[in-house]
C-alpha cells in the first residue's frame, strides 16, 4: 500500500505564498485560472460527495493535507464552503459536467 503523503508547505506555488498548489505542475483552465492536476482530482471526489478522509484514502495523502489544500482553493476563489467550490469549479471549466469535457 502505498504511503499518504502529505503537504508540502516549504515551496512556494504558481499562484504566490506556499502550500498544496505543489503537489502536482499547475495546468491552466479556461479563464486563465491555474489548478493543479492533483486539485482537480480532489475536487471531481468532492463533487461526487467524498469526505476530505475518503479523498484522502484514495489520492494516498493526509486527511490534513486534503483540507488544505480544499481551504487554500475556498480562500483563492472567495468561497466559504464545499458547494460553493464545486459550483465555482464548474462556472471556471476546472470541472466538467456529465455532458462536457473538462477545459472546453
Amino acid at each position: 500500500m502505498p504511503t499518504r503523503r502529505t503537504c508540502r508547505s516549504d515551496l512556494k506555488n504558481p499562484h504566490g505564498g506556499t502550500g498544496c498548489a505543489n503537489m502536482c505542475a499547475a495546468a491552466s483552465v479556461p479563464g486563465g485560472i491555474m489548478i493543479t492536476e492533483r486539485e482537480k482530482a480532489m475536487l471531481r471526489l468532492v463533487a461526487d460527495g467524498l469526505t476530505n478522509h475518503q479523498i484522502g484514502v484514495r489520492l494516498h495523502y493526509s486527511d490534513g493535507a486534503i483540507s488544505r489544500c480544499l481551504s487554500e482553493l475556498m480562500q483563492r476563489w472567495s468561497v466559504h464552503n464545499r458547494a460553493h467550490l464545486v459550483w465555482r469549479a464548474l462556472e471556471m471549466g476546472a470541472l466538467a459536467t456529465p455532458s462536457q469535457p473538462a477545459g472546453r
